[in-house]
């Protein structure tokens, strides 16, 4: 009995770390995709359209208002959550690169995203208008990324699995 205690406690104590790390990350490349295209597959713009737009998170968020789902630009999160339980939610993306000058290096550019897909290459997808935003440099529209910082959010949504997580 108490050995089945002490290892219940040990899974509960790796799953608050693994939840806990879950939170942030730093140095993650995030490439663009075009979430909001003006032509989909049919011929027409999606118009912040989640069923339109092929996404993983259609089926939970697609008929959710115009304003939820327009409220932020939309990514594909390719970190270890590769599931629905990230849809929805909302991460601060920060491209740390986001100048030569010493006011873009002391106050990095900083954007909101909701995640709306998943992907596998272990970083971030995000849209065109907020790869372009962080992207003050033209530096990663060159080579095909960006290396951020990100974090999970409270972007207003009551399924709290990733913020906050421990306080």
């Amino acid at each position: 009995m108490l050995k089945q205690l002490f290892l219940l406690d040990l899974v509960l104590i790796f799953c608050v770390l693994v939840l806990a790390s879950a939170q942030s990350e730093i140095n993650v490349n995030a490439t663009y995709r075009s979430f909001n295209s003006p032509t989909t597959k049919q011929g027409i713009g999606n118009k912040w359209n989640l069923n339109t737009a092929g996404v993983l998170c259609a089926s939970q968020d697609g008929n959710k208002s115009l304003s939820w789902r327009s409220k932020y630009g939309w990514a594909a999160f390719c970190g270890i959550w590769l599931s629905k339980y990230a849809c929805g939610k909302c991460l601060n993306v920060t491209n740390r690169d986001s100048g030569s000058t010493v006011a873009q290096l002391r106050f990095p550019i900083t954007q909101t995203v909701r995640i709306v897909d998943n992907c596998s290459h272990g970083g971030l997808e995000l849209d065109m208008d907020v790869f372009q935003k962080l992207d003050t440099s033209g530096y990663g529209m060159s080579q095909g990324y960006l290396v951020v910082d990100y974090e999970f959010v409270n972007c207003g949504t009551t399924n709290y699995l990733f913020y906050p997580i421990i306080s």
